[in-house]
């Protein structure tokens, strides 16, 4: 059977390897999208269009997350992970 001992090193050198697995040298983070320009609707004939924000990128999310209205073309959006989120 296993020592205590060797159980608490195992225990944190599976923290050690989750800690540095989780270390990169560049870290994502989300940034606004509000330098890039003019926001416009994807489509004028739906009820809930996409947003298409200047670099070309269109919005992951058709509506609001939270109201479930439709998007707000004069807040900025957010990328995340590299493609852009619309807000109300």
């Amino acid at each position: 059977m296993n020592s205590p001992d060797s159980v608490r090193w195992a225990f944190v050198l599976l923290l050690a390897g989750v800690a540095a697995a989780g270390c990169t040298s560049e870290p994502r983070v989300a940034h606004l999208v509000e330098d890039l320009g003019v926001i416009q609707y994807a489509s004028a004939d739906t009820l809930f269009p996409r947003l298409v924000f200047a670099d070309g990128k269109t919005s992951l999310n058709d509506r609001c997350m939270v109201r479930r209205v439709k998007l707000n073309n004069r807040l900025p959006g957010l990328y995340v992970n590299g493609s852009p989120v619309g807000f109300c």
